[in-house]
């Protein structure tokens, strides 16, 4: 009878400490007071994202599916633009590519790198220009998508965290 006993208790404690991890999920995906959240459903791109009230209040955000490429651009005022596709990339080759890459204009610089996510930053051999960009896979959502900035564009570092955040924050719905 006991090993039954402490078969059950065990069972329990396992169940409730497997709740305690969603809830925990749960309420790092949960919006703060400073966040606003827009559900995206778009072509094949079904998912929640958090974007900053403050620059929510300034400029709407613009999200826009891309029939032509397949891709999703979201974009909130000027600064902050980033496109979301459905490719699935190995960031280590990307970002080996990118280093070893031979510029005639930039020097490029690793700022950051983990598993998912990319952040490297074009510098001008003088130090008179910097930009930022950032890559990622997400892979929490039910797909998973390959995020990045656009390279024809320049970001500071200050944008690409928000960038990096919004990326962050995708959810399934």
């Amino acid at each position: 009878m006991k090993p039954l006993y402490f078969l059950l208790i065990g069972f329990v404690f396992f169940a409730v400490s497997c709740d305690d991890i969603a809830n925990k999920e749960k309420l790092v995906n949960a919006p703060g007071p400073d966040d606003s959240v827009f559900a995206v459903q778009q072509g094949p791109f079904h998912f929640s994202m958090k974007l900053p009230k403050r620059l929510v209040a300034e400029n709407m955000p613009i999200i826009l599916f891309k029939e032509n490429t397949g891709d999703l651009v979201i974009s909130l005022g000027e600064n902050i633009y980033l496109k979301v596709s459905q490719q699935i990339k190995d960031l280590r080759v990307l970002a080996n590519d990118l280093m070893t890459t031979d510029s005639e204009i930039y020097i490029i610089e690793r700022v950051e790198q983990n598993g998912s996510e990319f952040v490297y930053k074009q510098v001008l051999p003088d130090n008179s220009f910097a930009s930022y960009h950032y890559k990622a896979m997400i892979s929490k959502t039910d797909l998973p998508y390959f995020i990045e900035t656009d390279e024809s564009r320049t970001y500071t570092k200050s944008e690409i965290d928000v960038i990096r955040m919004i990326a962050q924050s995708l959810a399934p719905l």
